[in-house]
């Protein structure tokens, strides 16, 4: 089935899912819609694990990493499901994470945004296997870039955290805004973000050494290779691309829709495994404690300041490989 269809259908239901937090004789119908969808997915699940264990023309994901990532996956799904059809497990979710967060274990709306995260979760989880692991995902970054797929993300990821937040249906635009943490550039901003991203990179350091010392095997990703230019100027350019893209859709999405909802942790747990090219690696690790700071600015300052934290991140790289060329 095409990607695009998929994409727009999952908009259409967020849209719906606004819409059935409004009128209360859509819920029932969204409950059986996420219920269908859960259960399509566990029944996927089954299938992609006979799929891996009867192919021989499927790179060959370690069986160990293969079968604890289904089993992951499994669990998920269940513990979702039980979710969507219990109160009482929603109520404990509710307990379990800080009080000033907004979730509302009663909202149709905060459950479809379970059930979707989890879904998308258990999607690049089974690419994660069909591609052979860690190996695979090295080798398939180092086969190329591809604009069009860079753009189509950001063009989803904005649109999931508008229509999420209730564009077009419960927020005007002024609104929706305000929700997202969206603000005007002020020097606050500028310097917390600036201050957040520089700090986040010398933790990334500090954690890459260390786990250079426990976890030597780790399979890398030689971005040096990655990148189709050479040129100072040519590097500059991609990074300020890669580096600008990521931090607005990202920042947006995750900080600016996400963590008022479900709170710092829940929301950099997420952002961790929904990158599968650090999936299961010590990245994953760097990738959560770099996003707690991303959150900690949004929470105190602003999604603004989040994002420019996020491109310092993602953009000192580029610039440290640009003087070296």
């Amino acid at each position: 089935m095409n990607l695009g269809f998929l994409w727009v259908l999952l908009l259409l239901f967020i849209y719906f899912a606004n819409l059935a937090a409004q009128i209360s004789r859509y819920q029932r119908l969204l409950n059986g819609f996420l219920t269908f969808f859960l259960g399509a997915m566990f029944t996927l699940n089954i299938l992609v694990l006979l799929r891996w264990v009867q192919a021989d023309d499927l790179p060959r994901t370690p069986i160990i990493t293969a079968l604890a990532v289904w089993t992951i996956v499994t669990v998920l799904l269940l513990m979702t499901l039980a979710l969507v059809h219990y109160p009482s497990l929603r109520l404990r979710l509710r307990h379990a994470l800080p009080p000033a967060v907004g979730y509302n274990p009663d909202s149709i709306l905060h459950t479809t945004a379970i059930v979707i995260a989890v879904i998308s979760l258990s999607l690049e989880f089974h690419t994660f296997i069909f591609i052979g692991g860690i190996s695979g995902v090295v080798e398939e970054l180092q086969g190329g870039f591809e604009p069009i797929n860079l753009w189509s993300q950001v063009a989803f990821y904005l649109s999931v955290a508008l229509l999420g937040v209730g564009l077009f249906s419960r927020r005007a635009w002024r609104q929706v805004l305000v929700r997202l943490g969206l603000t005007s550039f002020s020097l606050n901003d500028i310097k917390q973000g600036v201050g957040m991203g520089i700090a986040m990179y010398g933790l990334m350091i500090a954690l890459n050494i260390v786990g250079t010392i426990f976890f030597p095997q780790s399979p890398e990703i030689a971005y040096d290779e990655i990148l189709p230019m050479t040129t100072p100027e040519s590097i500059l350019s991609f990074g300020l691309l890669i580096a600008l893209t990521a931090a607005i859709s990202e920042e947006i999405l995750y900080r600016g829709a996400l963590q008022p909802v479900f709170g710092i942790t829940l929301t950099s747990l997420f952002f961790a495994l929904s990158h599968l090219q650090y999936t299961f690696t010590w990245a994953s690790v760097i990738i959560f404690f770099v996003s707690l700071g991303f959150g900690y600015v949004r929470q105190h300052t602003s999604t603004t300041a989040a994002i420019i934290a996020h491109f310092v991140y993602n953009f000192v790289p580029f610039l440290l490989l640009a003087s070296l060329s």
